[in-house]
């Protein structure tokens, strides 16, 4: 018999998931850069901030940001966890 939180566990070889937390934070700094570089220039954040609505069915950039992180720091407690077993 398997537990509710078995049903929602997926497998992936660990040179995978490391590649994927990569890329996580690489895009939560590209955000946080492109929105820091917008704020201080007034360069084209509109459009950054437009590309973040689209990303997250209307946050902003800050959200994005965000939201990359926690999935950033989820996966990572994730992996942690497996090594641990």
């Amino acid at each position: 018999m398997t537990s509710p939180d078995d049903q929602d566990l997926v497998l992936v070889p660990a040179a995978s998931a490391r590649q994927a937390l990569d890329l996580l934070q690489t895009a939560g700094h590209v955000i946080s850069a492109l929105r820091a570089r917008g704020l201080q220039r007034d360069l084209a954040l509109a459009d950054l901030e437009q590309l973040a609505a689209l990303l997250t069915g209307g946050g902003d950039a800050a959200q994005l940001a965000a939201r990359l992180e926690a999935a950033q720091r989820d996966l990572a407690a994730a992996i942690l966890a497996g090594r641990e077993r």
